[in-house]
């Protein structure tokens, strides 16, 4: 980096010519005495770095020739850019001959790193992807698994902390966009060079013994790129939004199918949940907060489905992951809601199309876990179909709540008890019969200390209070017969 800074800021008393020599001679020097020290096995490191940052100062002289101005020398981009691919392959070509994961790094992260001193614009992000292509090609070819953790911190991590304040010091052509809006899409073509040096990267390697380790690198990745470029598109392409999440959903999507169709079992787990996050995370933007949980209680009896019926424990996992957000949802977020529609002639509030909906999705998720149950692949999996239940009674109860007129609560309450329980007795369900007396208890709160008849008949009185009896008494009876 010094020398960098050298050639491209020093020497006024030479000109544009002595310097690219100068650099190159530097380089030179760096070789003679990298290769002679790397023979010697007490240096051998040492002379593996000269000789990784001989490469990248190559680079750097190289593309200061058309750069910068204190060094230009060539007028031609077509002409820089076959210099560049040249170095390129000749970086590839000591890559492959001393193996060294060492050396390519240093030789690699330098060389983008100098590329970047200049002003940063759309021949920029070409020179990077001809060194990102020149990695992917290292990877693929020597299986080097650690040098995909290190370029993923050092590359994201630098180019927050160096680039981005490069970029907005960079002249670039505007056009018809504002400089804003050039600014953000050069910041966010670097960041998808990155991302997808990477993820090509993680998927390239085929060794099995490391699949835990390239799984942690395609989430860490996935992350850092969608950290850093969606809230901006965001501010600056509001309307993309939607379709840039769910174009990521779509690619991690296929890149988990990929993975399943090799047999890399532990990659597919993390391409599918980053795919089936990304693919509900876009619904909300797309559609209003009230339709993003009726499609949400939608995809959760499908998700689970493909779990049980495909025996993908990680789509099981997720359905119950959904439901949890859903019922976070459900309380904090659209409970404070006071829209209505009409449905069949009827006006009804959205919240009670949405505690029915979740009873009927939660219901049928409970329902395929009981179908599924003696299936002996789904172990201590089991206990998660009685949160789904726990779920179909809470939205139940809480649209009876919502739905009925005053008179006829207690008595839908008492009702919905006595279903559960027989629901319970019949499946033979512990889980079940508990929650019906939980709903149980809350009927005979109000019955006791709620419930007023005054405003009704003594005929209606009298005809809710001995029903409410008579369910209250069916209930003891199926226990009796229960034992």
């Amino acid at each position: 980096l010094g020398i960098s800074f050298l050639i491209t800021y020093a020497f006024k008393y030479f000109g544009p010519f002595l310097r690219v020599i100068f650099g190159y001679a530097v380089c030179c020097a760096l070789f003679f005495f990298g290769v002679n020290l790397e023979k010697k096995e007490k240096f051998i490191y040492f002379g593996r770095v000269l000789l990784g940052g001989a490469w990248a100062l190559t680079y750097f002289t190289t593309y200061a020739m058309y750069h910068f101005e204190a060094s230009k020398i060539i007028s031609s981009q077509s002409w820089e850019l076959l210099l560049l691919a040249i170095v390129a392959g000749g970086m590839i070509r000591y890559s492959l001959h001393y193996k060294s994961e060492v050396l390519t790094a240093i030789a690699f992260f330098v060389g983008y790193l100098t590329s970047t001193l200049g002003d940063i614009n759309y021949f920029t992000l070409i020179s990077s992807s001809l060194l990102s292509g020149a990695l992917i090609f290292l990877v693929y070819r020597l299986q080097w698994t650690r040098l995909i953790f290190l370029g993923i911190a050092l590359t994201y991590l630098t180019h927050l902390a160096w680039v981005i304040k490069h970029i907005a010091f960079s002249s670039v052509p505007v056009g018809l966009l504002n400089v804003e809006n050039i600014y953000f899409l050069l910041d966010a073509g670097f960041l998808s060079i990155y991302w997808l040096l990477f993820a090509v990267a993680v998927h390239a390697i085929k060794d099995q013994a490391q699949e835990a380790k390239l799984s942690a690198a395609n989430f860490a990745n996935f992350s850092f790129y969608f950290l850093m470029v969606f809230p901006k598109l965001y501010v600056f392409y509001p309307a993309q939004k939607f379709i840039f999440v769910l174009g990521m959903g779509a690619i991690y999507l296929i890149f988990s199918g990929l993975c399943e169709l090799a047999g890399r079992r532990k990659l597919f787990i993390s391409n599918i949940v980053i795919a089936i996050a990304l693919l509900t995370m876009a619904v909300p933007l797309k559609f209003i907060p009230y339709h993003t949980t009726i499609i949400w209680f939608i995809e959760l009896p499908f998700l689970l489905f493909i779990g049980l019926a495909f025996r993908r424990p990680v789509h099981r996992y997720l359905s119950f992951a959904l439901a949890l957000v859903l019922f976070y949802k459900f309380l904090f977020v659209d409970s404070y809601g006071s829209a209505d529609l009409v449905v069949f002639n009827k006006r009804i509030s959205w919240f009670e199309l949405l505690s029915f909906t979740g009873a009927i999705s939660m219901a049928i998720s409970y329902g395929l876990y009981w179908l599924w149950k003696k299936k002996s692949e789904l172990g201590k999996e089991l206990s998660l179909g009685n949160f789904f239940s726990g779920f179909a009674v809470f939205y139940l109860t809480r649209f009876l709540w919502v739905f009925s007129h005053n008179r006829w609560l207690t008595f839908n309450i008492f009702a919905e008890a006595l279903l559960v329980l027989i629901c319970g007795a019949l499946l033979l369900d512990k889980y079940l019969r508990f929650y019906s007396l939980a709903v149980l208890f809350i009927a005979a709160f109000e019955f006791c200390f709620v419930d007023n008849y005054y405003a009704s008949s003594e005929v209606f009185q009298t005809f809710l209070i001995v029903s409410k009896l008579v369910f209250a008494f069916s209930y003891y009876a199926i226990y009796r017969i229960l034992r």
